[in-house]
């Protein structure tokens, strides 16, 4: 496996054993194995969109084409292994010939690599308006950072822990709020297209990524949790 993909899906594996989130974030996730890789938007409802947005998103993940299916963008829980297995929306459009060779990975006839994506989105499929551009373990989005992705459950808690929520909740009422957060998703499907919640502890706030973040349902999470407790992010981020 080459170094650019390799150290991508290495530090996307060290996020699912329950270490800290980057800048503060803290224990997360539903599910097992390892975190797709995914960026953090640039702030707080910058990628909230309304209901019926039909304009153009971007997103950075791994893409991977497996034969009998296609590529696809992983949003879901990845399985660490050679080649990775993974699954989410279908990618319209996409064309190996038209990234470096260098910039992906071929297995058992699956190849897979990591890209910033443009282009919108169906509630099923991403159609490709631009082409797609390389990211890697050092590139913008390349693995989770800055807001951070999931981080697995009893990570240590860092320096942010004193921060306090609007409301007045305090790191541990905040991780009691995602518990309840994933409960209610796991009884009810509250949230459309959840992916994970995580506990961000420097911001005092409870990060709920999704595929599409609408605002909504935003909306619906500060009427039933309190106006900032709960932040939510789109994978898909809308442009301009």
């Amino acid at each position: 496996m080459r170094t650019d993909v390799a150290a991508a899906l290495l530090v996307v594996a060290l996020a699912g054993c329950g270490q800290a989130l980057p800048d503060g974030g803290a224990a997360g996730s539903s599910g097992t194995g390892v975190a797709p890789v995914t960026a953090a938007p640039a702030g707080a409802g910058s990628d909230l969109v309304p209901e019926g947005y039909d304009g153009a998103f971007v997103t950075e993940g791994l893409v991977l084409d497996e034969p009998g299916v296609g590529p696809q963008l992983c949003v879901d829980v990845v399985l660490e292994s050679n080649p990775p297995q993974c699954g989410g929306p279908d990618l319209v459009g996409w064309d190996w010939d038209a990234v470096p060779a260098r910039s992906y990975e071929t297995g058992s006839g699956v190849r897979f690599g990591t890209y910033r994506l443009t282009g919108t989105f169906d509630g099923d499929r991403l159609t490709l308006t631009r082409t797609a551009e390389v990211q890697g373990a050092d590139g913008p989005g390349g693995v989770p950072g800055g807001d951070g992705g999931p981080a697995g459950d009893g990570g240590p808690v860092p320096d942010g822990a004193g921060a306090v929520s609007p409301d007045g909740r305090d790191a541990d009422a905040l991780r009691r709020l995602q518990v309840e957060l994933e409960r209610d998703q796991q009884l009810r499907g509250d949230v459309d297209g959840f992916l994970w919640a995580a506990t961000d502890l420097d911001r005092a706030v409870v990060v709920v990524q999704v595929l599409v973040a609408e605002q909504a349902e935003q909306d619906e999470l500060d009427a039933a949790y309190g106006p900032g407790a709960v932040d939510l992010r789109g994978l898909l981020r809308p442009v301009g």
